[in-house]
């Protein structure tokens, strides 16, 4: 009687092998949940179209603010940036620059990977925190990861331009 506990990635992996997806079954479930939130749709794609939110957007604003913030970060980030904070480098050498660049760019990093957990429900390394008991280091070990790309972000939140 002794079953050993599978992790949660691996069941769901049996549950999609022995699920069987066809093209009706697919349509009806679509439908289904689509036809009776269409007004509701269409409502909310109005509201952002003349006030730039809905309703919807604000039931959670901290996801919607992400996905807003974490694609214009990455885009920031593969730009050619012609500068970075004033406080990172002292001397005006060129082997100053190029590690203050890189350090710059680490905490660009550091801020999409905390808007990005945001934007998965807070979710990243799940297996690891619950997979077979909680693991309360990892758990902490994310939790300040996030925090300090949050708080990155609020501190660089001026320097966030070229």
């Amino acid at each position: 009687m002794d079953k050993e506990l599978k992790p949660v990635s691996e069941l769901m992996n049996e549950i999609d092998k022995n699920y069987k997806h066809t093209w009706y079954k697919t349509a009806f479930w679509f439908l289904a949940r689509e036809i009776p939130l269409f007004p509701k749709t269409l409502k909310w794609r109005i509201q952002r179209l003349f006030r730039g939110y809905s309703d919807c957007d604000l039931w959670g604003l901290d996801g919607h603010l992400a996905k807003l913030i974490v694609k214009r970060l990455k885009a920031f980030r593969k730009m050619e940036r012609h500068g970075i904070p004033c406080d990172f480098t002292k001397n005006d050498s060129d082997d100053a620059f190029k590690a203050a660049i890189v350090k710059w760019e680490e905490m660009l990093d550091d801020m999409i990977w905390s808007f990005e957990y945001v934007i998965n429900d807070y979710c990243f390394g799940v297996d690891e925190v619950f997979e077979p008991k909680y693991n309360k280091e990892k758990a902490e070990e994310l939790g300040k990861r996030y925090e300090k790309g949050i708080k990155l972000f609020s501190e660089y939140f001026s320097n966030l331009w070229d």
